[in-house]
């Protein structure tokens, strides 16, 4: 997405000059890296690594270099995403991995990245997970927009902003922006279950900082007109229905929320966006492979319905129209090893 005429910012001087060559080698790569790093790893350990003798109660290693990663495919509105994200694992607690709340409490920091037509972001990352029942995650990103398929477009005039498909298409054909910039994330997860139901609440708070002019952003990530310094929040509620080892189904509610701060007057206003969707997900593992490189290989489909949104709750697009999700998901271990039997 870009800018251009019209009440739409382009880019401001200084850091995407004086950001070094090297720092687009660093994003560019990202994925090659990751690529060399497991084929590495993989090339040293031929032989499983067992869990070490000074953790006789647990079944999972103290050390590890874990995996995960997820691509998925989106429609109303189209996306397109690879993450991946790998780093160093510890294990918290000697408890064994059937243990309910501390069987795989751990903290895990590494590097994640983010791959899609139109961007990159990729930094460090760092999640703990002290009991089941919590999960806490922050990252710091930084971001580079390509100016492919038609992002990223700012504005700095209210009146103007218009994301809808139509108006992106429209605004695109006058030019896109290639931007840097940074994102700092914190997550937050709460969940429980009780014989085949479960619940999850995931709270997610995204801080912007692009180095372009205009007060406002299309983020086609979460669809929404997101602050080019400032936060936009996210929260998803799931009702879940585990079925079988392999199969769970259940309900999603996801609701976000932005604010942009702009000039107005002499003084500071700001321009609210929301989004709130509700529908249902499936989601497939075709197996459970703890310890291997490829572990718990997870097809899934999210469809929701918008109850609140600017232009897909009727206004533009009909609202029996959905939002809908595919994606791919496994985790692993980069040096493999045998749980105890």
């Amino acid at each position: 997405m870009g800018a251009g005429p019209n009440g739409r910012g382009g880019p401001a001087p200084g850091l995407i000059q004086e950001l070094p060559n090297v720092a687009f080698f660093v994003i560019g790569v990202f994925p090659m890296f990751l690529s060399i790093l497991l084929s590495s790893l993989s090339a040293h350990a031929e032989e499983p690594v067992a869990p070490s003798a000074e953790q006789p109660n647990s079944d999972i290693p103290r050390h590890r270099m874990y995996y995960e990663s997820l691509a998925a495919l989106r429609y109303n509105p189209l996306g397109l995403q690879q993450r991946m994200t790998i780093g160093y694992r510890m294990r918290l607690m000697d408890k064994p991995s059937d243990d309910l709340l501390f069987g795989d409490s751990y903290a895990w920091l590494g590097v994640t990245g983010i791959q899609t037509p139109a961007f990159m972001r990729v930094g460090p990352w760092a999640r703990i997970m002290p009991i089941a029942l919590l999960r806490l995650q922050a990252g710091y990103e930084v971001a580079r927009y390509n100016g492919g398929l038609d992002q990223m477009l700012t504005w700095d005039d209210p009146s103007n902003v218009d994301f809808s498909d139509a108006g992106i298409e429209s605004l695109a054909a006058d030019g896109t922006l290639k931007a840097m910039g940074s994102v700092f994330t914190l997550e937050a997860r709460l969940q429980a279950k009780a014989g085949p139901m479960a619940v999850r609440a995931t709270l997610a708070r995204y801080d912007f900082s692009y180095d372009v002019e205009g007060f406002a952003f299309y983020d086609q990530t979460l669809d929404i007109l997101a602050p080019t310094e400032g936060v936009v929040t996210m929260g998803d509620f799931d009702l879940l229905y585990v079925a079988t080892d392999q199969v769970t189904v259940g309900a999603r509610s996801s609701h976000t929320r932005s604010q942009a701060e702009f000039a107005a007057n002499d003084s500071e206003a700001l321009r609210a966006a929301s989004i709130d969707r509700t529908g249902v997900l499936v989601a497939y593992k075709f197996k459970s492979d703890l310890g291997s490189r490829f572990d718990q290989p997870t097809v899934y489909v999210i469809s929701q319905w918008h109850l609140n949104h600017e232009y897909r709750a009727g206004q533009e697009v009909n609202r029996a129209m959905p939002y809908v999700a595919v994606g791919f998901a496994f985790t692993g271990d980069a040096i493999a090893w045998e749980p105890q039997r």
